[in-house]
């Protein structure tokens, strides 16, 4: 996990990705909810830099569910 921050007596699990494709993207997801079930979270954030150069990019954010875990998926 590359972030984690504690705030008010609960945690904030972050991972942080580079943009490699939807496979790399979803390979992500369960990399975030193996951090997640080692600390006992049951929601996570993954932010996703996607640097490629395209006209008219927005950026994507949507929660994801993962079985039990709940996943706010930001791409930018």
């Amino acid at each position: 996990m590359d972030i984690v921050v504690d705030y008010n007596r609960e945690q904030f699990i972050v991972e942080l990705k580079i943009w490699h494709g939807e496979a790399g993207h979803e390979a992500a997801y369960d990399q975030l909810a193996g951090y997640l079930r080692s600390k006992g979270a049951k929601q996570g954030y993954l932010v996703t830099f996607d640097l490629r150069k395209r006209a008219n990019r927005d950026p994507r954010e949507d929660w994801v569910n993962l079985g039990d875990l709940r996943l706010f998926d930001v791409v930018l």
